[in-house]
């Protein structure tokens, strides 16, 4: 909030309640941005959980190629 009462170019002393600034400044409310977050994070695990019988997609697996180069990053491959 601190960061768009200076954007609104107002202070504390202003005594301006941070729904109105945000509502100024159209921003979206902190819960709804919380609640879409997790929402986002519900829909990857179920999709984690319940994967989709595409037959593009049937049999593919990712596998970590441990031996790295010098800098030790992976490398990665995917495999039939």
């Amino acid at each position: 909030m601190s960061f768009l009462r200076r954007v609104a170019g107002l202070s504390l002393r202003d005594r301006v309640r941070s729904s109105a600034i945000r509502e100024e400044l159209r921003v979206e409310p902190l819960l709804l941005r919380v609640e879409r977050s997790q929402m986002r994070w519900l829909g990857h695990l179920v999709r984690q959980v319940f994967p989709r019988e595409d037959p593009g997609h049937v049999g593919e697996t990712m596998s970590l190629d441990w031996s790295g180069n010098a800098w030790g990053s992976l490398r990665m491959s995917w495999k039939k």
